[in-house]
């Protein structure tokens, strides 16, 4: 998929699919597997053909299929996966942010979400007006 492209997918549907557990996985399975069969990818996520069939059309544009017929990641996809790291290394960051309060432990929400939103926020300028 060529830059052109990855600029017409509205950062709305870019998140859409970014939301549900499964289509995470997909991208984290294939960024670290390069590519995949859909076999493969059918039997690592132990799913049934008609989920993987729906979110793997869910995901048009974030993973291309090879001139083998297996999956991988396309640029956008390449991205997605390094938004998803980079949320990640930051979420895990700030929940060190836990406060401790009569011998119970208790998680920071707001604080949390404030940094979720300012990284997804900083992801997505540096990837689209870097881009």
């Amino acid at each position: 998929m060529a830059i052109e492209q990855i600029k017409d997918i509205q950062t709305v549907e870019f998140f859409k699919v970014l939301s549900h557990e499964i289509r995470m996985k997909i991208i984290s399975l294939l960024h670290g597997n390069i590519e995949m069969s859909y076999t493969e990818i059918l039997h690592a996520l132990n799913l049934e053909e008609g989920n993987l069939n729906f979110h793997l059309r869910k995901m048009k544009g974030f993973v291309e299929l090879t001139e083998k017929k297996n999956y991988r990641l396309s640029e956008y996809g390449k991205i997605a996966y390094g938004m998803l790291q980079e949320v990640d290394t930051r979420l895990w960051k700030d929940a060190k942010e836990i406060i401790k309060t009569d011998g119970v432990w208790t998680f920071s929400f707001q604080i949390l979400m404030r940094r979720t939103i300012a990284a997804l926020v900083d992801f997505t300028l540096f990837m689209f007006l870097g881009v």
